[in-house]
């Protein structure tokens, strides 16, 4: 369940022997090395850690909402293998309101098979049980935390909900010890367990914000353009509206629009909001493949609207 590493000194537990090696010379003659006893240090464990949210900004959610996590890294810092057991906090004050833990489970490990939180299917990630699969990670190993939550009803756009995450040493004694605390026989290798700065604890808060995003799709017939009839040949305008309602961010916004078999799409009759588009792969966001049209609007910050036009032949 460990993503990444990096260096943190020394090994816990590491043996270090030194010895001496004397040489000299009478009237010119060398003499024999003199190699002195081997003085030898055992590499204590330093037990560090880190914890951090990961999303740069409060992740949007709706009222009601279930199963959105927020997500935290996990840092061995120390130099010995460490666990760690995790508790979040749902009641922190100086927020709007308090979620509930997840549907779906509070807390799980990103297990590197697919970028973000899965619950369930063939990539899903591994929902923490406190003291059965508390992460455990080698020296300069990292975990991606999912802190997964549900929304209540009735809440307000722009109310914003905060919740902790704590991480502690599970190595007896360690956790809210004082810094340099040592503890015999308890580092890896049976060497002695040192208290870090932090006291064998690291905490972070994430955020959620209500964003109350709604998307609605509305698609019309303008009109027969040469023709009062709906007869073979005539060339018909379709409109589709697209509204983006509320605050926050429709992620990933698609249009896909499957031409119906009885009409043939008129090549790079599209527009956007009066803008022209192509049919190809290329810089705008309009593709026309497979008989179907195919327009990407990215990220889009609400209040926002399109309108799509495009044209076609009836057959």
């Amino acid at each position: 369940m460990t993503n990444t590493s990096f260096a943190t000194g020394t090994a816990a537990g590491r043996l270090i022997n030194n010895s001496v090696i004397t040489s000299y010379t009478i009237e010119g003659q060398a003499q024999p090395d003199i190699v002195s006893n081997v003085a030898s240090i055992t590499v204590d464990e330093l037990i560090a850690l880190t914890l951090t949210w990961q999303d740069g900004s409060p992740v949007n959610v709706n009222t009601p909402d279930i199963n959105k996590p927020i997500t935290f890294l996990l840092t061995n810092a120390g130099n010995g293998q460490e666990a760690f057991s995790l508790l979040r906090n749902n009641t922190l004050v100086g927020d709007n309101y308090n979620p509930t833990n997840g549907t779906a489970g509070a807390i799980y490990f990103e297990n590197s098979l697919e970028t973000g939180l899965q619950t369930s299917g063939p990539n899903a990630d591994v929902l923490y049980i406190p003291g059965t699969n508390d992460p455990n990670l080698a020296s300069g190993s990292q975990q991606i935390i999912y802190v997964n939550s549900d929304m209540p009803s009735a809440l307000t756009n722009g109310n914003i909900a905060n919740v902790g995450l704590a991480a502690s040493s599970l190595t007896a004694g360690v956790a809210g010890s004082v810094p340099g605390a040592s503890f015999m026989g308890l580092g890896e290798g049976g060497s002695f367990a040192v208290t870090g700065a932090t006291q064998g604890l690291a905490s972070s808060i994430g955020s959620y914000v209500v964003s109350g995003v709604r998307v609605t799709v509305t698609k019309t017939i303008i009109s027969p353009i040469n023709s009062t009839n709906l007869t073979p040949g005539t060339e018909i305008q379709y409109r589709i509206v697209v509204n983006i309602i509320g605050t926050g961010i429709a992620q990933n916004l698609v249009i896909n629009d499957q031409m119906p078999a009885e009409v043939d799409y008129i090549a790079n009759s599209t527009t956007i909001d009066a803008t022209s588009r192509t049919d190809i792969a290329d810089a705008d966001n309009t593709q026309f493949l497979a008989n179907a049209l195919n327009v990407s609007l990215g990220n889009v910050n609400a209040p926002a609207s399109f309108t799509i036009d495009f044209r076609t032949l009836l057959k």
